[in-house]
């Protein structure tokens, strides 16, 4: 019927005649018989005439068309004819059918030839672009029906050889060989690796009875659970187990949010702490081996962003379920201290270390610098930090280190350090996990020892070549971590008192002067700066905003609106300030009820966010979802080629499909 439409009231001649006889019909009933006669001569000699140019139009186009394939109109047309497939010529101009053969009549269901009609009202949908590129092939099969057909074809060229006139399209039925393909790829084994993430917690002061009883549980929720998958499952040690199923029941398990993250919660050790796994997949390797390295890869990094999620890892990219609780605490410091041991080694078989962080550098960033600074001088290794002062959020603090006579040429540009290093220099990334969000990838890329040390909770794009990483989500902040170093390789007395004062302004800028992500390790590291002798006054006079800030800042939090009750977005006018942007979302976190903050802005080449959460709420998520990153209580984005309006709409959708 909506084909029958289409036909009958497009431009045409069928519309003509149709409007003629309407008003031949209207001219009898207003009783002019005159001029009803006149319509109805009209009526059949556009009838006769429309008929003969079409009989003509057809006999031509089909006599160029075999000219220009064959050479020879009566050898074109015998073999357009005799194709044993479905075939069919339209006109590039306008993109109606030229010609078609009875196999293709049957394939669309046309009762009659369809010359002249569009292309379009027998296949929607059907782009052709790839012929006119000069192409053979279309990059997709097209589906008729129940059927999947590969269409290929070619242009040809009018009377003059030059212009291109017709389209030429064979339909293969390829439907077979779909379902051959289909059932290929979803037959392909994913490897899995399930684990329990807080074992250690979970278990510490538990009998053996205790132990053996909520490991037998355990394993018996990740047996049940995956047994839909039919998957076959071993255990690799305790609280931790690999999978092995086909792919075709990949989709089931993300349809269904991989319901044992929720479930194992259920389960509680001694101490009431609940269970939380971390899962692990891989698919599309080149082999077995390859898939289960994806697997491994995955639990690797669903660890490294908290646990309590799923992930997984194709040959391309990372995908992530989950992850919407907060990290545990890990209060085992054996990981911390073998993690100093080896940076230590490395440190001292360097010529030289240098520091860098991510590009806009705050307070954590420049803290955790300045205490690898500390810790450099004192293995007696030459010490160099890359930081552009100039868009550094902490240009107080780096002012008043080089100011000290142990600060002496530290600070340098990413080219002089280029300049500096050799095939022994060892560079360390602080603060950030993302090669593109470095102070320069360029010194990233020339330096072939490389040591993270990050808080953030991992994204798809990290530095996977380094020779020590140290990446630890449920601490407060990349200070928090290098003190936790520190305190196994020197003394408070070895540190400046404004480098104690730069670390801690790092742990008092991520924490929110201790009220967010603030473990038992926080403090610990908070206590051995104030016996190095951090001043808390002046660690808070870092933060004070001048005036304009702080006018700038009241102006936000006014136009600020509630959105969906639980979350409040600002928007800063004019070229906007991350202080002062940053400042506003952690105000506006003070409103009653509300879960989650965002402050729009301007930067100088890019739109920016800054997103803050009481904890119920993982911006990290929300960033994640529009290109951005961070932690779950504090995140950001930066976005070019948008209007804060523009990307104020997309934030307000990825909170509508958050929410749900």
């Amino acid at each position: 019927m909506k084909r029958f439409f289409i036909q009958t009231f497009r431009p045409s001649e069928r519309l003509n005649f149709i409007l003629l006889v309407v008003f031949a019909i209207a001219a009898v009933l207003y009783g002019s018989l005159p001029l009803a006669g006149t319509f109805a001569g009209v009526l059949v000699v556009l009838g006769l005439y429309t008929s003969a140019y079409k009989v003509n139009r057809r006999r031509r186009d089909l006599r160029g068309i075999g000219n220009t394939l064959y050479g020879a109109e009566e050898a074109g047309a015998d073999a357009l004819t005799a194709l044993p497939m479905p075939a069919a010529v339209f006109s590039l101009a306008d993109g109606t059918f030229s010609w078609s053969n009875e196999q293709f009549l049957t394939l669309v269901g046309a009762r009659e030839h369809i010359f002249d009609t569009m292309l379009s009202d027998y296949l929607p949908n059907f782009d052709y672009k790839w012929l006119i590129d000069h192409k053979s092939e279309a990059p997709e099969l097209y589906s008729i029906g129940k059927h999947k057909f590969k269409v290929s074809g070619s242009v040809t060229n009018g009377a003059d050889g030059f212009t291109p006139q017709w389209g030429i399209l064979y339909f293969d039925d390829a439907t077979e060989l779909a379902d051959i393909r289909r059932e290929y790829e979803v037959s392909r084994l994913a490897a899995m690796i399930v684990t329990l993430d807080n074992y250690d917690e979970l278990f510490k002061g538990a009998s053996e009875v205790e132990k053996s009883a909520l490991l037998a549980e355990f394993e018996a929720k990740v047996n049940a659970w995956i047994k839909r998958a039919n998957a076959f499952v071993t255990r690799m040690e305790r609280g931790k187990y690999a999978c092995l199923f086909e792919v075709r029941w990949l989709d089931s398990l993300i349809g269904e949010q991989f319901s044992i993250l929720e479930s194992i919660k259920e389960l509680k050790g001694p101490g009431g702490i609940n269970s939380t796994v971390s899962i692990g997949i891989g698919k599309g390797g080149a082999n077995p081996m390859e898939t289960f390295n994806f697997a491994a890869m995955s639990i690797e990094m669903a660890l490294s962003r908290g646990g309590d999620q799923a992930v997984i890892k194709d040959a391309l990219t990372f995908a992530f379920y989950g992850g919407k609780g907060q990290a545990a605490e890990r209060n085992s410091k054996v990981k911390s201290r073998v993690v100093a041991n080896a940076l230590s080694e490395l440190i001292r078989d360097a010529s030289r270390v240098i520091v860098m962080g991510h590009k806009y550098a705050d307070f954590d960033c420049l803290g955790a610098a300045a205490g690898i600074a500390a810790l450099t001088r004192k293995l007696n290794r030459p010490v160099s930090i890359v930081i552009n002062a100039d868009t550094s959020l902490a240009k107080a603090a780096i002012k008043h280190l080089k100011s000290l006579p142990e600060y002496d040429g530290v600070f340098i540009t990413p080219q002089d350090a280029m300049l500096v290093s050799d095939n022994r220099t060892l560079l360390l990334v602080a603060d950030t996990y993302n090669p593109a969000r470095v102070e320069s990838e360029a010194l990233l890329e020339s330096c072939t020892r490389v040591v993270v040390i990050d808080h953030h909770r991992r994204g798809a794009d990290y530095i996977a070549e380094a020779a020590l990483s140290f990446h630890e989500p449920f601490a407060s902040s990349a200070s928090e971590l290098v003190v936790d170093l520190m305190q196994y390789l020197l003394e408070p007395r070895d540190l400046l008192k404004a480098e104690a004062e730069a670390l801690l302004g790092g742990i008092v800028l991520d924490t929110k002067n201790f009220t967010f992500l603030t473990g038992s390790r926080t403090f610990e590291a908070a206590a051995f700066l104030r016996r190095a002798g951090a001043d808390t006054i002046e660690v808070r006079k870092m933060f004070r905003l001048s005036f304009e800030m702080s006018a700038k800042k009241s102006e936000i939090i006014r136009g600020a609106e509630i959105y969906r009750g639980g979350y409040v977005i600002g928007e800063m006018s004019g070229d906007g300030n991350r202080i002062v942007a940053g400042s506003a979302a952690d105000d506006l976190l003070n409103i009653a009820d509300i879960r989650a903050s965002f402050v729009i802005y301007s930067g100088k080449e890019e739109v920016c966010i800054s997103a803050r959460s009481n904890g119920e709420v993982n911006v990290q998520l929300v960033m994640e979802a529009l290109g951005g990153g961070g932690t779950a209580q504090s995140a950001a984005v930066q976005v070019k080629d948008k209007t804060t309006s523009e990307l104020r709409l997309e934030l307000i959708s990825v909170l509508e499909k958050f929410d749900k």
